[in-house]
């Protein structure tokens, strides 16, 4: 009688721990799963670009450093007046055009709340070809947002641990895919030969 309990007890027990572990895999297949398929990611890769760009093209990086937590919201950011990301904090955006002008102003966007209708700063900015323009988007004494130009060294330290604002689509007309410095130049193949005419027989 007694060894028929203690046998009762065990197999309890045993069916106990393999609900619990089969519930523990079903936890963390779906929490694996959830985070591979979810589309509405914000931020994507870290940051591992490369420094050069290509000479037909400028490229501008916005990053809002991973202290910048002063606010719960974003930082909107807008390129000749139409609206390209809006920064969380420990995030970056990219944005390739033509050398040029640029024009940029930024706000912030509290959650729940529409976007300033006044901007924080206004800055126009000269793009060299080839050149990339690092811009640190940070809060002031004054209270107000600024888009602060970092040389490319203290820059590209501070972005190592980012990760790649990408929940919104940029509306800058003039954006350009960024292109590889690195990629391979295409070569024209070689023209065909022109067809030879047949010399003409001789009459008799």
């Amino acid at each position: 009688m007694h060894s028929s309990k203690v046998i009762s007890q065990l197999a309890a027990r045993s069916l106990l721990a393999l609900g619990l572990s089969l519930l523990c895999h079903v936890q963390v297949t779906w929490a694996q799963t959830s985070v591979a398929d979810n589309p509405f990611q914000p931020l994507g890769a870290v940051f591992n670009l490369s420094e050069r760009v290509v000479d037909s093209q400028a490229r501008l990086v916005m990053f809002r450093p991973q202290a910048s937590t002063e606010t719960s919201g974003v930082t909107r950011i807008n390129v000749n007046g139409a609206y390209h990301t809006s920064l969380m904090a420990g995030a970056y955006a990219v944005l390739c055009l033509a050398p040029g002008p640029v024009a940029l102003d930024v706000r912030p966007v509290e959650a729940q709340q529409p976007a300033s209708q006044q901007a924080d700063m206004n800055t126009q900015i000269q793009l060299a070809a080839g050149q990339t323009v690092y811009l640190s988007a940070s809060l002031q004494g004054n209270a107000r947002y600024s888009l602060r130009p970092v040389e490319a060294l203290p820059a590209r330290e501070s972005l190592k641990p980012m990760r790649e604002q990408i929940h919104a689509l940029s509306r800058v007309p003039a954006a350009q895919e960024c292109k590889d410095p690195d990629a391979p130049v295409p070569v024209a193949p070689a023209a065909a030969p022109a067809p030879t005419e047949p010399s003409p027989t001789a009459t008799r």
